[in-house]
């Protein structure tokens, strides 16, 4: 069977209970005229957006907790290691839909992107003035990782 690829220009994708604007989406068709979308886009686009969420200055929502998981291949039982907090805390946060304003927002942000970006700023030097202000840093490394080529760039669209 073969295929030929298209470029959707501006398209509008729901995740992480967001609506975002990807600006070159690839889809494949088949002879038939069926479409689909490649694994490895889908990849490209989660990783884009993990990204965006991650240099965010927000808090967490639950959605987008529950997607930069499954993004980077973690359970919820392992997000509540990773915190070393009880299952319940993370059970409070999805009947509440968002994750404590407080440092655990800022430190998964941080876990997240470094699990899926980690390797882009391996032999990279970080400036000393991003090191002291979370929002700082999360803000240098989102960028890095658009300058690096690890992530496009993907806007979140108003709700």
């Amino acid at each position: 069977m073969t295929f030929t690829r298209k470029t959707i220009r501006d398209y509008e994708y729901l995740a992480a209970g967001h609506r975002w604007l990807i600006p070159e989406f690839h889809l494949i068709v088949f002879d038939d005229g069926e479409e689909a979308v490649p694994q490895d886009e889908i990849e490209r686009v989660h990783r884009a957006i993990a990204n965006e969420i991650c240099g965010s200055p927000d808090p967490l929502t639950f959605d987008e907790l529950e997607f930069l998981a499954d993004t980077a291949g973690m359970s919820l039982a392992d997000v509540a290691r990773v915190l070393e907090v009880h299952r319940s805390t993370i059970t409070k946060w999805r009947g509440s839909g968002a994750v404590s304003r407080g440092v655990f927002s800022a430190a998964l942000k941080r876990h997240f992107w470094f699990e899926l970006f980690g390797e882009a700023l391996r032999g990279q030097q970080i400036p000393v003035e991003v090191l002291g202000s979370e929002p700082a840093l999360l803000s240098f490394i989102h960028d890095q990782a658009i300058g690096g080529e690890q992530a496009d760039k993907v806007t979140k669209l108003a709700a």
